[in-house]
């Protein structure tokens, strides 16, 4: 009986028996918690990364050797033949250098401004740009750009659909791997996935990328080292460097807040997480120097740059869509002209926004020449149509719109609720009075825009 009773069940040996766990494993694999298959020169899940495989007590070198010596062939790291089987697929130079400046001309003065605009003329056919990186370039602007049709595609949309699937099939091989340039990949794709309809999609992509910049500690690159500090940012090695990885996280922040609707697609980052400070000026960035700029959830000074102000009235453009995706004035029935309304606090957010921007980024007739001739074109009108949508959509909620027969306005929107009166001083104020004053202040902004 006693050996009976020590004895292991039989599914016990089993289950005990069908598990396969190596004696030894390489530093990557226990770094990541998983199983190791243990083989020797390199396990299964290095060689299909094609990394080294580094086991305990085995300095990089060596191991380095090792698997370059003793590897077959057909085993070694693929890293080298992917790259070389992406630059084959590549179009020529002359089609490559028309992709780098449409993307210079009409992208890199934007939302994906992270690569320096030097480093974009030197490099003019992309030679010295990652891969992966190159060819979702050339996923987002080879539709657009007519020299393409010497490849004899199907159709400029299916040329881009290609070189989007060879861009997904290089990122794939490193998909699970923090990487600023996979994060900036992530960017590239979701414009042009956002371009072809899929929304979805998109959103997806940027998911991902907001995972791999706070593995990478984008969004606390300059922490103040007095606070309680959650990891040490990825070291620069230079300016240009350090403001590359800035724009790379505020170019993310932008696209994943203009895609957020405030209901099913919530942004990641909150304000009061970030330290990173804005970006600066392009001068400031083409010629390295180093210029302390202010913080989203700091007031502006005169050294923030155009760029900046855009990231600040993105922000503003996502409270406005949190707030009617959460139901806006469903929410509540209240006159929108008290203080503590969300109409009142968000049109003083976008009004003490317009009041800080300098007299040279104001929109008027005469700037706009202006910031056209300084290459600024692109940013200036893209910063005011996210202002002009915010109020859009801040006044759509009480605006009266595709109103049905017999429908009176002093009865607040068409769609309801009907506003509740406000009692001032003995006096009802009824809705009325607030439409006649959206219609005055209207009438006044349009004579001060033109």
């Amino acid at each position: 009986m006693a050996e009976d009773s020590a004895s292991p069940m039989p599914g016990a040996r089993m289950r005990r028996a069908g598990r396969s766990r190596t004696a030894l494993a390489c530093i990557f694999c226990r770094q990541r918690k998983a199983r190791c298959s243990g083989d020797w020169p390199s396990c299964a899940a290095c060689a299909r990364r094609g990394r080294s495989c580094i086991y305990a007590g085995e300095s990089p070198a060596t191991a380095s050797q090792r698997v370059s010596c003793e590897l077959p062939r057909n085993q070694q790291p693929e890293q080298e033949n992917r790259q070389q089987l992406c630059l084959d697929k590549f179009p020529p130079a002359p089609l490559r250098k028309a992709a780098i400046s449409y993307f210079r001309k009409h992208y890199a003065t934007t939302f994906l401004c992270f690569l320096p605009p030097q480093q974009l003329i030197e490099d003019e056919a992309g030679d010295r740009l990652p891969p992966q990186l190159m060819l979702s370039i050339l996923a987002l602007v080879s539709r657009s750009i007519p020299e393409f049709r010497v490849l004899e595609a199907p159709s400029p949309t299916a040329l881009s659909d290609h070189y989007a699937e060879l861009a997904r099939q290089a990122l794939s091989h490193s998909y699970d791997e923090p990487s600023l340039i996979t994060v900036q990949c992530c960017l590239v794709l979701c414009i042009y996935e956002i371009g072809e309809g899929s929304e979805f999609r998109g959103w997806l992509r940027l998911g991902h990328a907001a995972r791999q910049a706070q593995l990478l500690h984008l969004h606390k690159q300059d922490s103040n080292l007095g606070l309680m500090d959650w990891g040490t940012p990825a070291p620069c090695s230079s300016i240009t460097s350090a403001e590359c990885q800035r724009r790379t996280f505020w170019s993310l922040f932008c696209l994943e807040r203009l895609l957020a609707n405030g209901r099913n697609r919530v942004a990641t980052f909150a304000p009061e997480d970030i330290t990173t400070q804005l970006p600066q000026s392009d001068e400031n960035f083409i010629y390295c120097r180093h210029v302390r700029t202010t913080k989203l959830t700091t007031p502006p000074s005169s050294s923030d740059s155009m760029l900046g102000y855009t990231v600040r009235v993105v922000e503003i453009l996502t409270k406005v869509m949190t707030w009617h995706g959460r139901g806006g004035r469903h929410v509540d029935a209240r006159c929108p002209w008290l203080p503590d309304m969300p109409f009142t606090q968000l049109n003083r957010l976008l009004d003490e926004w317009r009041a800080s921007i300098p007299d040279h980024f104001q929109y008027s007739a005469p700037n706009t020449l202006a910031v056209i001739a300084m290459g600024q074109g692109n940013l200036w009108s893209l910063m005011w149509l996210v202002y002009f949508q915010a109020r859009a959509y801040l006044h759509r909620e009480y605006v009266p719109f595709t109103p049905k027969r017999n429908y009176d306005p002093v009865q607040g929107p068409c769609d309801g609720p009907q506003l509740l009166p406000e009692v001032v001083t003995g006096e009802r104020k009824s809705p009325s009075r607030f439409l006649a004053v959206v219609s005055c202040h209207h009438d006044r902004k349009r004579q001060r825009y033109f």
